[in-house]
């Protein structure tokens, strides 16, 4: 009895994959910030004057605010496509579970509106219904729903995710066969 239920774990995990998600410039990000840090409060502890001590703390206080609310999110983002739901997860921003049973299509997706309206992290546009979970502008999926889903209690319902991920076509291709193993 033990070993059937080690085994029906085993192959839940396998189940279980983990999309890739481009991060690569968040982490030198979020280096480049930790080192600023370090170095205004390097400065703050060789400082002589007590205006500069404070100008120095207040400094990396104002780089910690940056990193925390740009940057560092990104770098704990990923995306799992599990048995029963593709889950989206970016940092404390965002979690959300999309069931294989609304998802309508999977499909390459584009950025229509432009770099300056869609910016990096999770953003939506209301007038389109689409919730965009991005770090790049290219390999980029899109997740078409039959029904709108609440992301988040204040923000409006959507019909369409765009997310990033690393290689969009085998992105695409995992999942439409878990899609097609959900429906056979």
């Amino acid at each position: 009895m033990i070993w059937a239920d080690v085994l029906a774990m085993q192959s839940m995990k396998l189940a279980t994959v983990r999309v890739g998600y481009a991060k690569r410039w968040f982490i030198v990000g979020s280096v480049a910030c930790a080192a600023a840090i370090v170095l205004a409060l390097s400065l703050a502890s060789t400082a002589v004057e007590d205006f500069t001590v404070v100008f120095w703390i207040a400094v990396a206080w104002s780089i910690t605010a940056l990193l925390v609310l740009f940057p560092l999110p990104c770098v704990f983002t990923y995306h799992i496509a599990g048995e029963r739901s593709f889950r989206l997860h970016m940092g404390f921003i965002m979690k959300l579970d999309v069931p294989y049973s609304i998802v309508r299509e999977v499909s390459p997706g584009e950025i229509r509106k432009g770099i300056l309206s869609v910016g990096i992290g999770v953003r939506y546009n209301d007038k389109t219904g689409t919730a965009f979970v991005v770090s790049s502008f290219d390999n980029v999926v899109s997740l078409k729903l039959s029904e709108e889903l609440r992301i988040r209690a204040w923000r409006p319902r959507v019909h369409e995710i765009v997310f990033s991920v690393v290689d969009a076509e085998e992105t695409i291709e995992l999942l439409s066969s878990k899609m097609a193993s959900k429906e056979g």
